[in-house]
């Protein structure tokens, strides 16, 4: 800065005068010096400013000060935004660091300040050189929230003199005039900047997110992305920060490929079924194997009860090479999840709100009342009966929409409060979470109440400890929507909803339920075995109470550079109680005389279970990272694991004997403990597990790649002489990037390509004993009475030799980046080849057992890959697309010997040489239109004119036999898609920004079994508006798919067909989100770093041509391979739209 009086012009003559003149002058000057330099250095200035024009800046300071500035408007559009944050800092400090930099100066005239721009000197070639000043630079280097850097480095360039920011992210070093100051940090992009006179220099670093992105999380460490040869993905904190999800699986919809979800329930608080590369196993689970801070698991509930906003990364191991490090339970692949730890630097607090609705996502099309009185009338025309004068009195009927009441516009709401910080010593992370999901189905919801906190310590440079505790507290209330129409207990409530007629009423005038068997009239007319499904709801009282806790704590020592030995002991912990209670007012079974008015105490049903379940996994690493030369780096690891998993359950439950025919006499405790006689039942079950293993990766130059791996299990799952497992793998790359003769390439940023294999383990079996026989009890009578004797005999056979299934799989694949990674395109093949575990039969001769499970048939799956990356526009709009599609082509190779079929299928088979899951069923041709149909087609049973027609296939001779029988039940569809993909478009501009979110499903079927008590096209209840088209007459055939009304021949009708077979091809528009980021100058205002608004919809739409409640995965066979595709009446998933806001102070 220069301080400096004006240049006013003296023209008087002579000395005396001229003295006097000077004299004054000289004095004015200094006073108004004196004045200038007292006002500056006393007016303080706090300024917290991010990417803002200088003009900006100018006026922050005058509402401040009584500073006013002149300058030439033209000049200053030359100086960029800039960012600033001071506190008690003078005019100086200030105007040193927002114009210096740029080459403009300042003069300062007691309260005006004058900007101008630093003319370039012409270089005086005679010059002698100049000796410059050495100075005191000093200033602060904070993150691009404003938050202090503690340990960045500021390093005068050219030279090794550096220092590095204190704890509060300042710093002072010596510098000449001239020199240049670099600034740097991990994860941050490097600053160069030229002292030029300057004293203070404060920095604002900006997040690399190149660096960022090259460490991924592999199995016991981490990894340069760019020297890793297997397939991983990873999907960031994030990108699932503002999804209004209540379990971190649903966020991976979409977004990762060769990672299909399928969201079969949408009861409160329901994950999804997780498939890594297609099902590898038809006895054992299908689902990945978790690791939650370093903690395996394949329990999928303790990551679902981590709170979204808490993870940092989920890394996803797809190929064998990348999961064989762990081996026996890596065989479906791995999702590793890392959540948010606490990093040196000022306290930093954040609040996450969302509070919105849900509602059915679609609702189902059926009959109205007019409609439904109209196929009633044709159904009993056709069958001679006598109309009911009820269904001829329109002013008698309800008029009820049954979907309405039991569905609900439901509120959900989530929050979370955090803070981090810490020093260069020591480092927290904490943060309560609380989550509310009333259903969309009436007395259903889920309730969480989480906590996380994680702590890490040096003790000292060589010596760190740490402890990561994750609890969470569910409440839930479940209701059993499966099942059929006229069940008497409380399942069945979507079906009962559907098939209700709508001209029935809910409630009755006295107040109870209306159901149609307690109403003289209306059973004679209506199906008296359908039940009020509010009535259900309201009675069935099944709640589930929850305590999960994952957590760990880790010693971690540094012997000499390059060695980390660790050791971490995990602990698992679930704890649950079910308290289920049936109110009396349940009105069918027992007489069916149950209501609120009329209780009938033999409805009461009851139980209370508990379930605990305990794991604890010590793990010991040691890992040696060092380099050979100039050009060799290696990294070396060692392990030993030790696990125990101890289960224990017990239960309680009602009884009656011939004294107490009834285990309730009254309904004032509800619960179990209300009864009368109780029965109660405990098991008590544990594994034991360990596993060697180790792992080298080689690098020559960054270039050439390579890893190998091999690992060592025993678990006593399996039988004692095949208990151990050895599951190596090998993997590498070339980076050919990195090659001189690719430098004239400029527009390839990068190119990899890499190979692997691997083999993996599954032993996710049902139960912990699978390899030994159980005994079973049987009743004997010796002589000639009838007296019994209780004993025992095996009940099969014993396998000492049941081993693991084992994946085999290899993997090639490719990297490319183009345009300096504005394009990015990642492509993968994969052959996965996985040994099963099945019961292979035996001969009935042995008389001991019918089966005996062995080590036998197998698997393959094998598909593409492909995810894309674009940077669109990067301006001050920026538009990103994120692309991803996969193709998984799934096989039974083998199965048993001799054998081609699994046994006991229906409509879903599975054949060795076909894909699990294809649909077989009879192929509708039309209806029998007239009476010349009914002598030229053949039948299936005795139908008539107006039934449907099937196709005769196949006769026991293989061909056409004028009959139709199961032989001409054939192959329609099968429930796996021909490929999945996801699509997300990011878009910002200033402070607003919008993302979408849409993912898909092309070419699978599912069947409709929910459809088939919705077709049955009488009067005794409601159908599906698709019964409209059924048939009416020769002239009236209908759409071909549905019977006449009140068919005599209902169960030929309704046999499986292709009447109930649809497209579950789908496209959803998963989320939209569109968010405002307050600016730097409101948020200065009230004191807070970050504050954002935004609105979020989930599940908004989805195009597809499948009906119901629209949702093509909902089937009620789960986490089941073989029995899939079968859409059965699961929880419909809701659509949610939310409000809310992130702020960090």
């Amino acid at each position: 800065m220069k301080k400096k009086p004006s240049n006013l012009p003296l023209c008087i003559k002579g000395k005396m005068l001229l003295t006097m003149k000077l004299t004054i002058i000289l004095i004015l000057v200094a006073v108004m010096n004196v004045s200038a330099s007292a006002y500056s250095q006393n007016t303080k200035l706090a300024l917290n400013l991010h990417q803002a024009s200088i003009e900006q800046v100018f006026e922050a300071i005058k509402d401040q000060s009584d500073f006013n500035f002149l300058y030439r408007s033209d000049l200053i559009k030359e100086i960029p935004t800039v960012s600033i944050n001071v506190n008690k800092a003078n005019i100086e400090k200030v105007l040193d660091q927002v114009l210096v930099p740029y080459q403009f100066t300042y003069d300062v005239y007691d309260k005006t300040i004058i900007i101008r721009k630093i003319e370039p000197q012409e270089k005086d070639e005679t010059a002698l050189p100049q000796k410059t000043s050495v100075i005191d630079v000093s200033g602060t280097v904070t993150d691009e929230n404003g938050q202090p850097i503690p340990g960045a480095t500021i390093q005068v360039k050219g030279t090794t003199k550096g220092t590095v920011t204190d704890i509060e992210g300042s710093y002072t070093i010596n510098a000449e005039d001239g020199d240049i100051l670099i600034f740097s940090f991990i994860g941050y992009e490097k600053q160069s900047i030229e002292v030029a006179h300057q004293t203070v220099i404060d920095v604002s670093l900006v997040p690399d997110m190149k660096a960022l992105e090259e460490v991924v999380v592999v199995g016991y460490g981490t990894q340069s992305k760019h020297n890793i040869a297997t397939a991983i993905a990873t999907v960031t904190g994030e990108s699932m920060a503002d999804l209004p999800v209540t379990n971190p699986t649903q966020a991976l919809v979409g977004q990762v490929s060769g990672v299909q979800l399928q969201q079969t329930n949408g009861a409160p608080g329901e994950a999804p079924v997780v498939r890594i590369r297609g099902n590898g196993s038809i006895t054992s689970g299908n689902g990945p194997l978790y690791v939650i801070d370093g903690y395996p698991t394949n329990d999928a509930n303790l990551i679902n009860a981590i709170a979204p906003r808490d993870i940092e990364s989920m890394d996803i191991l797809k190929d064998a090479a990348a999961a064989a490090i762990y081996g026996s339970r890596a065989g479906n692949g791995v999702i590793i999840v890392t959540t948010k730890k606490g990093k040196s630097g000022k306290t930093r607090f954040t609040f996450d709100g969302a509070i919105g609705f849900e509602n059915v996502m679609q609702k189902y099309e059926l009959m109205n009342a007019q409609e439904f009185v109209e196929m009633a009338k044709e159904g009993l025309t056709y069958q001679g009966r006598e109309i009911p004068e009820f269904l001829n009195s329109p002013e008698r009927w309800a008029n009820t929409d049954w979907q309405d009441v039991i569905f609900r516009t439901a509120p959900f709401q989530n929050y979370q409060l955090g803070a981090s910080g810490g020093t260069d010593k020591m480092r927290f992370a904490v943060s309560a979470a609380y989550t509310d999901q009333q259903g969309i189905i009436e007395n259903t919801f889920m309730k969480r109440y989480s906590l996380r906190a994680s702590f890490d310590a040096d003790i000292t440079n060589k010596l760190r400890v740490g402890v990561n505790l994750q609890p969470s507290f569910t409440q839930r209330r479940t209701q059993q929507t499966t099942g059929g129409n006229t069940s008497t207990g409380v399942d069945g409530i979507l079906a009962e909803a559907l098939t209700m007629p709508p001209i029935l009423p809910v409630w009755q005038e006295n107040g109870d339920y209306f159901v149609i068997t307690q109403d003289p009239e209306m059973k004679t007319i209506f199906n008296d075995e359908l039940s009020n499904p509010l009535v259900k709801l309201d009675a069935n009282k099944d709640y589930f109470y929850t305590f999960r806790q994952s957590g760990n704590a880790f010693l971690e020592y540094t012997p000499i550079t390059g060695l980390t030995m660790k050791s971490t002991f995990n602990l698992g912990i679930t704890a649950e109680k079910e308290e289920w209670y049936v109110e009396p007012f349940l009105a069918r079974g027992n007489g069916n005389t149950g209501n609120i008015s009329t209780p009938n105490l033999a409805q009461i049903r009851a139980r209370r279970q508990n379930t605990t379940n305990t794991n604890w996994y010590w793990s010991n690493t040691a890992t040696y990272d060092f380099d050979l030369g100039n050009s060799h780096h290696l990294t070396a690891l060692l392990g030993f694991d030790a696990a125990r998993q101890s289960d224990f359950f017990v239960s309680l439950e009602p009884r009656t004997d011939k004294d107490n025919p009834v285990a309730f006499v009254n309904s004032n405790v509800k619960n179990v403990q209300g009864a009368v006689l109780t029965q109660g039942t405990s098991q008590r079950r544990e594994y034991v597990f360990d596993a060697i293993f180790g792992r080298v990766n080689y690098n020559y130059n960054n270039k050439y790649l390579f890893s190998a791996s091999l690992r060592r299990d025993r678990s006593s799952r399996f039988g004692p002489e095949n208990r151990t497992g050895v599951f190596p793998s090998v993997s590498a790359g070339w980076n050919i990037s990195d090659e001189p003769f690719m430098e004239s390439l400029s527009s390839l940023s990068m190119l990899k390509v890499r190979s692997s294999y691997g083999e993996t383990g599954n032993d996710q079996l049902g139960g912990y004993y699978p390899w030994i026989t159980t005994l079973q009890r049987e009743y004997y009578v010796f002589g000639t009475t009838d007296a019994q004797v209780v004993a025992y005999r095996p009940g099969g056979f014993s396998n000492n030799q049941l081993g693991w299934e084992k994946n085999r799989q290899f993997d090639a694949g490719i990297e490319v980046g183009l345009f300096k990674d504005r394009v990015s395109l990642v492509v993968d093949f994969y052959n996965r080849n996985s040994n099963l575990i099945l019961n292979a039969d035996l001969p009935s001769i042995n008389g001991k057992a019918t089966s005996v499970i062995q080590n036998v048939g197998n698997v393959r799956n094998r598909g593409w890959e492909f995810a894309m990356n674009t940077v669109n526009i990067a301006s001050e709009f920026k538009w990103n697309t994120a692309f991803n599609i996969s193709f998984n082509r799934n096989k039974i190779v083998s199965l048993t010997s001799g054998q081609t079929q699994l046994s006991n299928q229906g409509v879903v088979r599975n054949y060795v040489g076909r894909p699990m899951g294809d649909l077989y069923m009879y192929i509708v041709e039309g209806t029998f239109n007239n009476a010349e149909d009914v002598v030229n087609y053949p039948k299936l049973g005795s139908q008539g004119i107006g039934d449907l027609r099937y196709r005769d296939v196949s006769g026991p001779e293989g061909v056409p036999d004028g009959v139709i029988n199961a032989n001409d039940q054939v192959r329609a569809g099968n429930y796996q898609p021909d490929f999945v993909y996801g699509l997300t478009n990011t878009f910002s501009y200033k402070n607003l920004d919008l993302t979408i979110l849409i993912d898909g499903s092309h070419g699978a079927e599912v069947y409709r079994s929910q459809e088939l008590a919705l077709s049955l096209s009488r009067w005794l209840e409601n159908g599906s508006k698709e019964s409209m088209g059924r048939w009416r007459s020769e002239s009236d055939p209908g759409n071909g798919r549905y019977h006449r009304a009140g068919t005599t021949n209902l169960s030929s009708n309704i046999a499986p067909s292709t009447r109930y077979l649809e497209n579950g091809s789908f496209l959803r528009v998963r989320n939209v989100t569109l968010g405002y980021q307050l600016p730097p100058v409101l948020l200065d205002k009230i004191q807070v770093q970050q504050l954002r608004l935004y609105v979020t919809g989930q599940n908004l739409h989805t195009f597809s041509k499948f009906g119901g409640f629209g949702n093509p995965q909902g089937n009620g066979a789960g986490d089941n391979a073989t029995n899939n595709g079968v859409e059965s009446g699961t929880y419909p998933l809701a659509r949610n739209i939310s409000f809310g806001v992130n702020l960090t102070f």
